[in-house]
């Protein structure tokens, strides 16, 4: 009986890891039964030699080393994809235990039936739980770090003697409870470090975004400064009047160009202030004019700044590459606004020819480019980002300022 709740507690072990690892890593039944068979011929032995019940520690370093073959994953990641795995079936199987001897206590003659039947159970709830979304606890873990492993570590540290003790004693209810809560509140403080963690990172991101800012507007006044010494110096060129105020004229109208949208700091978000200034310039460095329109703050956003910046910066960029062959007006309008209550719209158009409906509907394919084969990723990754923000995307032609255009919205 014991060789069986072994080999299932180990299957439940990787099936918690396939759930984890899903959408990420992949792997196969077969690999899992090599790995499965690994473990238990390693238990095996122990048991045979009677080995120390401190060579039940090794059993993990052997479902680590499985799993790190059954991902590819570097260590850390391995690390922390194993004791997760192992924390969750130990969490499941102490719930398991503790409700059915709390309705219905054991005798030492059935304490064997006792086991499987928690052990079977644990098994199948571990095969629901690597069908649905657990790889979620990893995803807002971020990345994964020396803290991180430490963490992992100590949880081990705990998880460990609570299987070598099962085969040394047996352990009453409030033990059970116990090596419980230890491992919940040591998860519980990661996952309060991890939240320290992220507001650092978010102030070190915007306080660099308010530098971007700084940086942009002295170039543009650095920029400004000379065009108005060249133009003040014009006079010793000419020698008419009516000359130097024509050229003067002509020369001062591009000072205009470098004029930064005063409207966006109505957005409050430094990260997206900071990219619009910037694609604003690469933008006129490459003469296309951009007219903009800002009504409404993004801080109430339902999806992070992040977010927003990749998909405002992926629109800019394809905007901006649409207008390297075209030879007439090249402008881009940029709008951001409320759309209702709670979403915003994003609106990008650039001056370009006008395209048919069929080709339009292509734009989110996979692959497809106006520019030629394999080329259109950016726009089916954008689309990808707003339908799992349960968001809506559209692209289509329309006229502005006499010029056909090319408009693609985002509403989230």
């Amino acid at each position: 009986m014991i060789y069986i709740c072994a080999a299932l507690e180990c299957a439940s072990i990787f099936e918690i890891a396939v759930g984890l690892e899903r959408g990420r890593r992949e792997t196969n039944f077969f690999n899992i039964f090599i790995c499965v068979a690994v473990y238990m011929a390693y238990f095996t032995v122990t048991m045979h030699l009677h080995l120390p019940s401190a060579f039940a520690a090794f059993g993990y370093v052997v479902m680590f080393l499985c799993i790190k073959y059954l991902y590819q994953e570097g260590f850390f990641r391995s690390l922390a994809v194993t004791v997760l795995s192992a924390v969750f079936i130990a969490a499941i199987e102490l719930l398991i235990l503790f409700i059915v001897s709390a309705v219905m206590p054991p005798d030492e003659k059935h304490m064997g039936i006792f086991e499987f039947l928690a052990t079977i159970t644990t098994f199948v709830i571990s095969l629901l739980l690597s069908k649905s979304s657990i790889n979620k606890v990893l995803l807002s873990m971020g990345k994964w770090d020396s803290t991180y492993a430490a963490v992992a570590i100590l949880s081990l540290m705990i998880f460990v003697p609570e299987g070598a003790l099962r085969f040394v004693r047996r352990l009453n209810v409030a033990d059970y409870i116990y090596l419980a809560l230890c491992i919940l509140m040591m998860w519980l403080l990661i996952i309060k470090v991890q939240g320290y963690k992220l507001e650092s990172k978010i102030r070190r991101q915007y306080f660099e975004s308010y530098n971007d800012v700084i940086v942009q507007i002295r170039r543009r006044q650095h920029k400004i400064k000379n065009q108005i010494n060249a133009a003040y110096s014009m006079f010793h060129i000419y020698n008419t009047y009516d000359e130097l105020v024509a050229y003067q004229k002509e020369y001062l109208s591009h000072i205009l160009d470098y004029e930064l949208p005063n409207d966006a700091i109505i957005l409050e978000v430094p990260s997206i202030t900071a990219l619009i200034y910037e694609k604003i310039n690469e933008a006129l460095e490459q003469n296309i004019q951009v007219k903009t329109s800002f009504t409404c703050s993004m801080t109430n956003s339902v999806v992070s700044d992040i977010v927003w910046v990749d998909l405002i910066g992926t629109l800019f960029d394809n905007a901006t590459e649409a207008l390297n062959d075209y030879d007439e007006p090249k402008i881009i309008w940029l709008e951001i606004g409320q759309a209702d209550k709670n979403k915003i719209f994003v609106r990008i158009s650039n001056t370009f020819w006008e395209r048919s409906v069929n080709e339009i509907h292509r734009f989110f394919e996979m692959g497809y480019s106006t520019k030629g084969d394999e080329r259109g990723i950016g726009l089916y990754n954008v689309k990808k980002v707003v339908d799992k923000h349960n968001g809506m995307i559209t692209a289509r032609n329309a006229e502005r300022d006499n010029n056909n255009v090319i408009t693609f919205e985002i509403t989230i």
